[in-house]
């Protein structure tokens, strides 16, 4: 009960992201200073407690910068939530469907009657 609190809490909370250097962003627990570069396409590296993006113009907009961060959670929470759900499932010795991340902000999971499972990349 106290964590659904606490979630609830940080939930209720609106955090105004900023993305230029020296801003942080999180990723797995951690918040991350970061350090914006300019290239030919988007990235995002990691180095320490920094995490380095590089951008595929200068002067890119804020919501643009958001756009692209939010398919790149969304190909990391696959990613990893793909080798969690194959461990524990063969783990468990049961079967499951598809695999989709949403962009749920009240569910962190779900699974349906044809065991295909949803997660929150948030």
């Amino acid at each position: 009960m106290e964590k659904r609190k606490e979630v609830h809490q940080q939930q209720s909370r609106k955090i105004t992201r900023t993305y230029e250097n020296g801003a942080t962003l999180p990723y797995m627990g951690q918040e991350y200073l970061i350090e914006i570069l300019s290239g030919k396409k988007f990235s995002v590296c990691f180095d320490n407690d920094k995490m380095t993006l590089t951008l595929p113009q200068s002067g890119i907009k804020d919501e643009e910068i958001r756009t692209l961060l939010k398919k790149w959670y969304k190909k990391q929470t696959l990613e990893i939530v793909s080798k969690r759900v194959k461990y524990y499932a063969s783990l468990m010795g049961v079967t499951y469907g598809n695999i989709s991340i949403k962009s749920r902000k009240k569910q962190w999971g779900t699974c349906d009657s044809n065991g295909d499972l949803t997660f929150s990349w948030r």
